[in-house]
């Protein structure tokens, strides 16, 4: 391995210092025994006893957080098997339970002291949580009241914690030397400034832990158990708590030599804890979707995943002799082949004009595929775009034959790469388009050949280039420039065709021939382990470690490539599915059971999770406890949607974005378009409780809240932008690092532009009110959210051509799928497998199929109604803690576009995103399903229901209030 410089290969140790640092080592092995899963029960009056000695371990470190308060009123209300709930002491835990509570309810209370009881109890419990500062302040927290808390974060990433963390404690003024976490953040090497290496001078960045060489023989390094770099590890067997993120758990493993198996930080919690709490599990599941999707490096990138490949293939060629394995033999053809295509692509940029602007969407910086550029060249032919689709209800007849005519373009370039994929060359389909597109994919590297081709492709006639009949694809009355194409040749309706048509094949060669390495990566890496490399993990990496326990879909995903462009130098990447990342989530209790017989205890806890609307974030596992406060006031989102004043943002296109975002910033801030002399967003202001003056702006990207933001402050506003960690500049005064989003009182920021997703697990609090707690007789400061209204600026949507996305679409209906099959004795295995793609593939085309809102059907309007209600809910319910109202504003006129415009035609839930939402709440809380399900439901969902039933929108005619 290169840890000194790229021309040395090895690091040597001198020996005589090996034995005698070894003689002064004590090696550590990890206890990774199974602990017997046993069911847990949790009783109430012991919560309030450990919250009680919680909050006397804090009184002696000078500290109050009120434990026993806050768990006193809450209560655990369980469904009953006659589909009514009833409230209960105690929870019991047998397997995994899926708790729900509405947002700021306490789910993170119950937590810490469940956790805090069952440590003092001798059980071991581990946390998942979402944000790397958060798991080292609960490490802090826990060994400051005396429990074993250990974090179990990648060792790779040890110095980008300790900055982050640092960073945040220093945004506070908290003392830095009594952080028992500072003991998990030391990044320093012992072998880098000994003079044990003999070749060069160690560089800090990279440590050489288990890659070092004596001689010709691998060693560890000789300080790995005196490593302050694995004080974690060390501490696991006495660990109480071991607190850890979920990407973490499922991508890193336990550190040899402290292990003697290769084994996931995941499977160990799984053999070694006896109860699991998995806090925000929907977007635990959205991460676990994410992470089986990998991005593959193919050209511009020093990490490129086939570059260990080319080193093998060139020692067999230096040898003069080839593998002996017909597999291999294919796979270095393959490889020379794709590298042959990545050469041809970039040859095409490099001497076509303006490629970035060949189709109507710049392929520069966006995820593109041949068969959605194929997708460009109909539209082309027929007159009629995107844009024209866009704003059109689902049953308008143009829409209808233009979707019937895009599925008939569509088949004729699915059969050709049917046969393609089979090696026919014969006229199986009597299709002459298809016949010369498999010549030109057959000659693509042959530049003479390969014009040929291209321009006899391109003077077919248009009809050609449809699956369907002439006489079939003339019905369709409302696309006339189509039936006069018919007869004319396809260089003659679409612009540069041939250009379009080579860019197209070229991209469809290297999706197949990546595809064909990637089904044989396995198998090829256990005949010649040196062909791909043990250190190689791109791709496959998960599936390697997860095979047998996390499922793959049965349909082919094509995610398709990312191409940048900068200054004439181009990067592609390829975005590659692996599996269905949430099983993991779904099975967790379960997981490594059939393997060996390990199982563990586990709560699931969100106050999102149960939303069968959204592919996304719903859990799909029955709730099995409803956390809620007896007797709790519940505040008020007060919403409003200020017709006179909004600004249509979302859906404009980039060159008019920035116009639109100074608009809104001007429309909130001019006084004389308000009749009381005051601007909008003072007047707002005003409204709010002191101490809670504090106004959030949310937007689609931190490009954009950047854009905003300058526009107000150039109206004599102080707005900061959110930017990511580790790109803000100490001087800018005007933005503000992710990691100290939680400052924002501390910092005195009264505006502050976000991206909605930003958010979510952020508590941006202070203290600020004057309360009484009568049943102590204690008076204090109540500790509140520190905004007091929110300006949605941007309607959220889906972004286009979205992976991950679509993925969260694709695991959805697979698990739904398999939900059913498991509940039902009639369809046999193989009638579901069919069932099963068919679903699949009809949701892949539906999501390919979005346009804008009015022109969804009810299918896909309800999931993008469920996955956008959750992003927006999570953030208003940040602005509710401590039981205080907050003020809604949604500026985005998109968000009722009828309304804005003042038009004759009302707003429906077709038209307009609010009423939707509150449609969907309203079938969720109202309708015909179990006690159970509309009590849990109402508790979930009701504030919001509230909030968007008070709206003043145009609606059937008339103003709803």
């Amino acid at each position: 391995m290169d840890y000194l410089d790229k021309s040395i290969k090895k690091i040597y140790l001198k020996v005589q210092y090996i034995e005698y640092v070894k003689s002064k080592e004590r090696s550590i092995n990890i206890d990774v025994t199974p602990k017997k899963c046993e069911k847990i029960v949790i009783r109430k009056d012991e919560l309030d006893r450990a919250a009680k000695d919680m909050d006397e371990q804090d009184k002696k470190k000078g500290k109050s957080y009120n434990w026993e308060k806050r768990v006193r009123d809450l209560v655990f209300t369980i469904p009953q098997q006659n589909l009514t709930i009833k409230d209960s002491d105690e929870l019991t835990v047998d397997g995994i339970k899926h708790m729900v509570g509405a947002l700021s309810v306490g789910k993170s209370t119950f937590i810490k002291i469940c956790s805090y009881l069952l440590a003092k109890k001798g059980k071991r419990v581990t946390l998942f949580i979402n944000t790397i500062t958060e798991v080292l302040q609960t490490v802090d927290y826990f060994n400051d009241i005396g429990i074993r808390a250990v974090p179990l974060l990648s060792p790779n990433q040890i110095k980008d914690h300790s900055n982050q963390y640092l960073t945040t404690l220093k945004s506070r003024h908290e003392l830095f030397d009594k952080k028992p976490s500072f003991r998990y953040l030391s990044d320093s090497c012992l072998l880098v400034n000994s003079n044990m290496t003999i070749e060069g001078v160690m560089q800090d960045r990279e440590k050489p832990c288990t890659s070092l060489m004596s001689g010709e023989k691998k060693v560890y390094c000789p300080f790995i158990y005196s490593c302050p770099r694995y004080n974690n590890v060390k501490d696991l067997n006495d660990a109480q708590i071991v607190i850890t993120t979920i990407n973490s758990a499922v991508q890193s493993y336990l550190p040899a030599p402290f292990c003697d198996k290769k084994i996931t930080i995941l499977e160990y919690l799984i053999r070694t804890c006896d109860l699991a709490f998995i806090d925000e599990s929907d977007r635990v599941q959205a991460n676990l979707d994410t992470l089986f999707s990998t991005t593959i490096h193919l050209y511009g990138s020093e990490d490129l995943f086939y570059e260990k490949i080319m080193e093998r293939q060139m020692d067999y060629f230096k040898k003069g002799t080839l593998p002996d394995s017909p597999l291999l033999i294919d796979f270095i053809k393959d490889t020379i082949s794709l590298e042959n295509y990545i050469t041809g692509i970039i040859e095409f940029f490099k001497n076509t004009d303006r490629p970035g602007k060949l189709f109507s969407k710049d392929i520069f910086g966006k995820v593109i595929k041949s068969s959605m550029m194929w997708e460009e060249l109909f539209f082309e032919a027929i007159g009629v775009s995107t844009k024209d689709l866009k704003d059109l209800p689902s049953g308008d007849p143009l829409k209808q034959q233009v979707t019937k005519a895009r599925e008939s373009f569509r088949e004729s370039y699915w059969e050709f790469q049917s046969e393609h994929i089979k090696g026919l060359m014969e006229y199986s389909s009597k299709s002459q388009m298809n016949y010369l597109a498999r010549a030109i994919t057959s000659n693509i590297v042959d530049e003479a050949k390969l014009r040929t081709d291209i321009q006899r492709f391109t003077k077919l006639p248009l009809k050609n280039f449809f699956k369907h009949k002439r006489s079939d694809i003339e019905k369709y009355d409302k696309l006339e420039k189509l039936k006069s194409n018919l007869d004319r040749p396809l260089s003659d309706v679409v612009h540069r065709a041939e250009e379009k048509v080579r860019f197209i094949l070229q991209i469809y060669m290297l999706e197949y021939k990546l595809k064909c390495l990637l089904q044989s990566w396995t198998a090829v890496k256990n005949i010649d382990t040196d062909f791909i490399g043990q250190d190689n993990k791109l791709p496959g990496i998960l599936k390697e470690e997860f095979a047998g326990i996390v499922p793959a879909l049965p349909v082919d995903v094509n995610y398709g490539f990312r191409i940048k462009e900068d200054n004439n130098s181009f990067a592609i990447d390829y975005y590659y599915y692996e599996g269905v990342g949430r099983w993991i989530l779904l099975n967790f209790d379960k997981l490594y059971r059939d393997l060996d017989g390990v199982g563990i205890n586990c709560i699931l806890l969100s106050g999102t999770s149960n939303l069968e609307y959204s592919p996304k974030y719903h859990v799909d596992i029955p709730v099995s406890c409803l956390l809620r406060k007896k007797d709790a006031n519940r505040p008020r989102l007060e919403m409003s949607f200020p017709a006179h004043i909004a600004v249509k943002v979302s859906g404009t296109y980039r060159e008019n974005r920035i116009d639109a975002l100074q608009k809104a910033a001007y429309n909130i801030s001019a006084k004389e378009i308000n009749p009381n002399g005051t601007s909008f967003l003072d007047s707002i202001i005003e409204t709010l409780e002191p101490g809670r003056k504090r106004i959030l702006f949310t937007l689609g990207s931190y490009e954009n809240c950047k854009e905003f933001s300058k526009a107000l402050n150039s109206f004599g506003y102080s707005a900061r932008s959110l930017v990511r960690p580790g790109s803000a500049d100490a001087n800018d005064k005007n933005v503000l690092e992710r990691s100290n989003i939680e400052d924002v009182a501390k910092l005195n920021i009264k505006h502050l532009s976000i991206p909605l997703g930003i958010g979510r697990g952020y508590n941006i609090i202070t203290e600020s009110l004057e309360m009484i707690d009568e049943s102590l007789a204690v008076q204090g400061k109540k500790t509140v959210a520190a905004m007091g209204a929110v300006f949605f600026i941007a309607r959220p949507y889906y972004m286009p051509d979205d992976a991950n996305t679509l993925l969260s679409w694709l695991n959805s209906v697979y698990v739904s799928e398999i939900k059913q099959f498991k509940g039902s004795r009639k369809n046999t295995f193989e009638g579901f497998i069919r069932q099963l793609i068919k679903r699949l593939n009809a949701t892949q085309r539906s999501y390919e199929n979005m346009f804008g809102y009015t022109s969804l059907d009810s299918w896909q309007r309800n999931r993008l109604l469920g996955d956008t209600l959750v992003d927006v809910y999570q953030l208003c319910c940040r602005l509710i803690r401590g039981d205080v109202n907050a003020k809604i504003i949604f500026l985005d006129g998109s968000f009722a576009p009828n309304t804005f415009s003042c038009g004759k035609k009302s707003d429906s839930p077709e038209t307009s995103m609010l009423i939707g939402w509150r449609e969907l709440l309203k079938k969720m809380i109202q309708s015909e399903s179990s006690i159970a399900d509309k009590e849990i439901n109402k508790e979930l969902y009701s504030i919001l229901l509230d909030g968007l039933s008070e709206l003043k929108l145009v609606e059937g005619d008339v103003i709803n209030v």
